[in-house]
């Protein structure tokens, strides 16, 4: 049973998110199950649950880099397009003023009973 448990990030790397999304619950359930069983006393491998532990983190690791890349795409992307338009691109906002800051309203002042205390 524990070889079927075991991936390696390079073989979870290979896998589409749906699949990573459904092992990783069915690794959660797994691992609820092996705690359960070990209060009970009927798992014959302690070591599971730190076996399951460790896959779901490889798991989670790859689901976690795919995000960051996701996020770093998107980023070239725009820093691209940033830069395209500060080059003459035409994007038409070239010669647009920098928003201004919205002024904080001054604090009224206390009352006269209130300084006097």
């Amino acid at each position: 049973m524990a070889k079927e448990i075991y991936e390696t990030a390079a073989v979870l790397r290979e896998r589409a998110d749906d699949s990573l999304h459904s092992e990783l619950v069915a690794l959660e359930e797994k691992l609820w199950k092996a705690r359960f069983d070990l209060r009970r006393g009927q798992l014959a491998d302690t070591a599971l649950v730190g076996k399951l532990r460790r896959q779901i983190a490889r798991v989670e690791s790859v689901v976690s880099e795919r995000a960051l890349a996701a996020v770093a795409k998107a980023a070239a992307k725009k820093a691209k397009k940033a830069a395209a338009a500060a080059a003459g691109g035409g994007s038409g906002t070239e010669g647009a003023a920098p928003k201004a800051k919205r002024a904080k309203a001054p604090k009224a002042a206390k009352p006269a009973a209130a300084q006097q205390a």
